[in-house]
């Protein structure tokens, strides 16, 4: 192969990767979000528990 051809491989592989770890790391934090959101209104709920 062609060094411009593998350059070209290697720069489409590393997009590919970065753009698939914003996701993760989007999803992750979204998650996380959503888990707290919902430990926040069961605590409302649940006013014993906030006291622990």
């Amino acid at each position: 192969m062609s060094k411009k051809l593998e350059n070209t491989i290697q720069a489409a592989n590393e997009a590919e990767l970065i753009s698939y770890l914003k996701f993760k790391k989007t999803v992750l934090e979204r998650s996380t979000l959503f888990i707290t959101l919902a430990m926040l209104l069961f605590a409302q709920k649940e006013p014993y528990l906030s006291e622990i």
